[in-house]
């Protein structure tokens, strides 16, 4: 999938994820993508099949895509194949976010300056250049809560991974920002092999962003 987002107030970005992914956009279409990606999930499984199941999902996504306006997103971005999508089996559990970010003060921040800070406050982030723009990613991972962060006897990788890129808006005279996370989890019965291809595939789509 090859996405072009224009968010509000022309907040406008480029990421190509693949076609492993289905974009939701969180606006008046929300509804209409999650059918969307619902049909295809279930194509070819009979209605009575797959209705307990579908209803599940349709419920899931419903209360992801409330929780993500709140944080201000702009897209929701989750799995597109069945497997993937319910997080078992093979498949890991994953969703990304792009949100935006607005730094309430009164005189816009040099964003080098920004980033620089986060990275000294933060020794799991570093800093670079995405799209043009200073950009700071930040592994969250070892902070997220719950059993499903914590690494097996055998594996010191988490396997719940949470991984954030915040760049600055360029050219933007609102002086946002944009988030794009990924939080994704390894099923129960896997190693985290797979877990660590999806974090590289989403670092390699995010390097590569335009604005």
């Amino acid at each position: 999938m090859d996405v072009e987002s224009q968010g509000e107030s022309h907040l406008t970005y480029r990421l190509a994820l693949g076609d492993a992914w289905a974009r939701i956009r969180l606006d008046d279409h929300a509804e209409a993508d999650v059918k969307t990606l619902l049909d295809a999930a279930f194509a070819g499984i009979p209605d009575e099949a797959a209705t307990e199941s579908r209803g599940a999902l349709a419920q899931r996504f419903s209360a992801q895509i409330q929780a993500a306006r709140v944080k201000s997103g702009l897209d929701l971005y989750l799995p597109a194949d069945p497997v993937h999508l319910a997080g078992r089996g093979d498949g890991a559990a994953a969703v990304i976010l792009a949100a935006k970010v607005v730094i309430p003060v009164a005189v816009a921040p040099d964003p080098v300056e920004v980033v620089a800070r986060v990275a000294a406050a933060n020794p799991a982030a570093r800093t670079g250049i995405i799209g043009g723009t200073p950009a700071v990613r930040i592994d969250h991972s070892s902070a997220t809560p719950g059993p499903a962060a914590e690494a097996d006897d055998d594996d010191a990788s988490p396997r719940t991974r949470h991984i954030e890129y915040v760049m600055a808006v360029p050219n933007d005279p609102e002086h946002r920002w944009l988030s794009v996370a990924l939080t994704a989890q390894a099923a129960a019965d896997e190693d985290v092999t797979e877990l660590d291809a999806r974090v590289a595939d989403f670092d390699q789509a995010v390097a590569a962003m335009e604005f």
